[in-house]
């Protein structure tokens, strides 16, 4: 913008003044050229700038910005650098949709754990009381709740511990595990 301006502004006898709105609007070509979001660069450049009185001309640089690199085959500078980064990668990772089951509980008067804040019961790995249905009223369950005799409590475990995990809670709330 700078080299642009201080070339065309003496051919062409403009006001030296306007060497920043050359800049500003280079600016904002040359991010839509890049990142190719026109809009962001322009809104991002008025801001910085504190003016909006190149705003046509701006949108002007940025469509012939945007429209040049597309048609040349240009990707993005982030899509480019995202599909650098994924292919130097020797293990290509494809995450598993992890599946949990919700399963609700109901406290006993038998269970040694009434009065019992539930960081302090041995709850299985990978399970986690979520909530917990006390006389009616949801509770969203924190450690340091207390368990009482006719909780309906609400456990998250994963789909692959659960038969192992029911088992261990239903022990647990039943009374017969210590």
């Amino acid at each position: 913008g700078a080299i642009f301006a201080s070339i065309f502004i003496p051919i062409c006898g403009l006001e030296s003044v306007l060497v920043y709105r050359f800049i500003i609007i280079a600016m904002a070509g040359f991010f839509t050229a890049t990142v190719r979001s026109p809009i962001t660069g322009i809104v991002l450049l008025s801001e910085m700038s504190g003016s909006t009185e190149a705003l046509v001309s701006m949108l002007l640089v940025c469509l012939i910005a945007y429209v040049v690199p597309t048609l040349l085959g240009n990707e993005p500078i982030y899509e480019s650098l995202l599909e650098r980064l994924l292919n130097r990668r020797e293990e290509k990772f494809t995450p598993e949709p992890s599946r949990h089951v919700l399963s609700e509980y109901i406290v006993p008067l038998e269970c040694k754990y009434i009065g019992v804040e539930i960081k302090n019961i041995p709850f299985p790995k990978n399970s986690i009381v979520v909530s917990v249905i006390r006389n009616g009223s949801y509770v969203i369950a924190q450690e340091d709740f207390q368990i009482n005799y006719g909780d309906q409590i609400h456990i998250l475990t994963d789909v692959n511990d659960f038969p192992y995990a029911n088992r261990e809670i239903e022990e647990i709330i039943n009374g017969k595990k210590h």
